[in-house]
């Protein structure tokens, strides 16, 4: 687990979408669906529920969302 990964995941889970991540993180969306998928696999836990309409965070998600904005200093919306 690294910092990128984790600002994937906190991006990701606030916009709903890779695609839109991506573009925020001045990456290619390959590379976002990359990061999270490589996060899933190494907590053995599925972070996101994929639908045509985009992504929404499941509650692993949401738990991890929180512990990176901890990390990285960034303050959880109210």
């Amino acid at each position: 687990m690294d910092f990128k990964q984790l600002k994937a995941l906190v991006t990701v889970a606030e916009v709903g979408s890779v695609t839109r991540a991506a573009e925020l993180l001045h990456l290619v969306q390959p590379a976002v669906t990359r990061q999270i998928r490589t996060l899933e696999q190494e907590l053995g836990v599925p972070l996101f529920e994929r639908t045509r309409h985009g992504m929404r965070p499941t509650g692993s998600a949401a738990g991890g969302r929180c512990w990176a904005r901890c990390c990285s200093g960034r303050r959880s919306p109210r």
